[in-house]
């Protein structure tokens, strides 16, 4: 009697487990089955307003992506110009990628103090360097062995060691240009030039991690 009366409540809470289990189920779903209708509806409902030309999804994700100026509209220009990495034997280094991307390039000096005219962290200074040039496709790559002298590719060798060091893009009005970043928080650590033009430095560590280097072409 005992054991019958066992059997009797184990198919009892067997039954009753299936049964919550299909209204869980069925519940679920039910959730499931509104949600989809809910964002059916919802995206039927935009799908309408942007054929009637209510609502603009493209003029939205741009406006979300780009609540900041851009930096067409600092700089100028989208494109970068050129890459530098700063050396310590750039005749070695040179040679290296030269092999590596199987191009020709060049070894220059800076233009010297005279022309120049350039001045690090407020203040005068003679420092010159060494580079190397690749034509990478649009971009230009610029390898960079500085002298002894305070310069900011001294400061930055010095400090970080070889590797990246700045951006370079176009621009058409220093000035101004160097007006904006600062106003975003952006140090202009060097100036300067190279006979028909001029160059800038800005320290954009905090915000990009790298230096941007401006350069204008003063005969146009």
């Amino acid at each position: 009697m005992l054991q019958k009366n066992n059997f009797s409540r184990r198919d009892q809470f067997s039954r009753l487990g299936k049964i919550m289990a299909v209204v869980a189920i069925t519940a679920v779903g039910m959730v499931s089955l509104l949600k989809f209708a809910w964002a059916a509806g919802f995206t039927e409902e935009l799908a309408k307003a942007r054929l009637n030309g209510k609502v603009n999804f493209t003029e939205q994700t741009e406006e979300k992506a780009n609540p900041a100026p851009v930096m067409a509209d600092i700089l100028g220009t989208t494109v970068v110009a050129q890459i530098c990495i700063l050396v310590r034997d750039i005749e070695k280094t040179a040679k290296e990628y030269g092999d590596f991307f199987g191009l020709q390039y060049r070894i220059t000096e800076s233009a010297p103090a005279d022309i120049a005219n350039a001045v690090y962290n407020g203040k005068p200074t003679n420092a010159r360097c060494k580079m190397a040039f690749f034509q990478l496709g649009s971009i230009q790559l610029e390898l960079i062995q500085p002298d002894e002298l305070p310069s900011v590719w001294r400061e930055d060798l010095d400090r970080n060691g070889e590797g990246l060091h700045h951006l370079g893009f176009f621009v058409k009005d220093t000035d101004n240009v160097l007006k904006k970043l600062e106003g975003l928080g952006m140090r202009t650590r060097m100036t300067g030039g190279w006979g028909t033009g001029r160059f800038a430095y800005v320290d954009a560590y905090d915000k990009l991690k790298i230096i941007i280097e401006t350069l204008e072409n003063t005969t146009n």
